[in-house]
């Protein structure tokens, strides 16, 4: 009986096993491949943004006008000088009391060797300062003025520095003055500012020198030459 259900159910073969096996991973192929390569779910497109081209005419060049830098005015027309331009200089030096005093402790003036009022001091340097300005140019003029209650002209415009100098040490302080109208100052300067075919030719300048602590200077009428 054993010998007999032996032969009647045969062992299967390797060749038929390797066949079957083929055929079940054929069978099964499609459905893998289905699935490896299946689509992804369909997106929905998202908006983008609009680009120039877009954009409608008057936005574009709305668009355009912004991007350029604004354009600065033109400067003003500047008056050209040469660069040796001959200068007029107006010196106004005040006369009042306080340029009596020394702004040196006696130390200091010990060691200096000498004594310095306020107006020493300014003479010496204008002195010094005129002879600098002549030694660069001998076209350059020079005028004095003095400062009590009003300006007033003692030394008109010259070209010698010596001059200059040498009417400078003729002055002495006055006394005690309660007002200073500023408005002599600019009137001592009208009449040499430079007008017509003289515009640009020469440079008037003006120093002015006040020395008083307790005197504000005020203006009695508004002279032509401010409002120029």
């Amino acid at each position: 009986d054993t010998h007999t259900q032996r032969m009647s159910s045969p062992r299967t073969s390797p060749r038929r096993a390797a066949e079957d096996a083929y055929t079940s991973f054929s069978a099964a192929s499609p459905a893998a491949d289905a699935a490896t390569h299946s689509e992804p779910p369909h997106a929905e497109p998202h908006e983008e943004a609009p680009s120039a081209a877009a954009l409608p005419a008057e936005e574009e060049s709305a668009a355009a006008a912004a991007s350029v830098a604004p354009v600065p005015p033109p400067m003003p027309e500047r008056l050209e000088l040469p660069k040796s331009c001959p200068e007029k200089i107006m010196f106004f030096i005040d006369l009042g009391d306080e340029m009596m005093n020394f702004d040196y402790t006696g130390e200091e003036m010990h060691m200096r060797g000498r004594y310095e009022t306020r107006l020493d001091v300014v003479k010496n340097a204008i002195k010094s300062f005129i002879h600098a300005k002549a030694r660069l140019s001998n076209k350059h003029e020079y005028a004095l003025a003095t400062m009590r209650e009003r300006a007033t002209l003692v030394q008109p415009f010259t070209y010698s520095e010596f001059t200059a100098v040498r009417k400078l040490g003729d002055f002495r302080p006055g006394s005690v003055y309660t007002s200073f109208d500023m408005s002599s100052v600019f009137e001592s300067c009208e009449p040499y500012l430079p007008r017509g075919e003289e515009i640009g030719k020469f440079i008037l300048r003006a120093v002015v020198i006040y020395g008083r602590s307790n005197v504000v200077p005020t203006f009695s009428e508004t002279p032509s030459a401010m409002r120029a």
